[in-house]
């Protein structure tokens, strides 16, 4: 805030790094496979919304976008059944592109393989058949498709 001048100025600062810098970024996709679905790619809605807000944002900002544009938290946000043993135990809410299909958006810097693993492992106990994981780095934007 600038009190000194005849009005107040103020200028909002929400990231570190300039837009150009933040937008300035690649894709690896070599392990992401397109579902056939709901007829909505979430390559092709994330990677456009990257190239707009660039990287390094908050995450729930990317996911309220993706939830926006794939129909709403009505429609997006659904209750899965979590399996042990082939019994179902309970229900968890998860963000759906497709009756069988979750996706996640995550942006840890360290510990990607072993977050791949927890993936793998929580797929086993749910009735889901994949999860389309997206991370979202500084220089990289990685999408994956997890299966059973």
């Amino acid at each position: 805030m600038n009190f000194k001048g005849d009005e107040v100025e103020h200028e909002f600062v929400n990231a570190t790094l300039s837009r150009e810098v933040r937008a300035s970024f690649n894709v690896k996709d070599t392990d992401y496979i397109e579902l056939p679905g709901n007829g909505l790619s979430l390559k092709e809605l994330f990677v456009p919304l990257l190239r707009d807000w660039g990287t390094c944002l908050d995450l729930e900002l990317y996911e309220e976008a993706l939830i926006h544009f794939l129909g709403g938290q009505q429609h997006v946000i659904r209750p899965v059944e979590i399996l042990v043993d082939g019994k179902r135990v309970g229900q968890q809410p998860l963000k759906l592109l497709s009756p069988d299909v979750s996706f996640c958006v995550t942006a840890i810097n360290n510990g990607q393989d072993q977050y791949e693993l927890q993936l793998r492992r929580f797929l086993k106990h749910t009735s889901l058949r994949t999860i389309q994981w997206v991370y979202v780095g500084r220089t990289l934007g990685t999408f994956k498709t997890i299966r059973s």
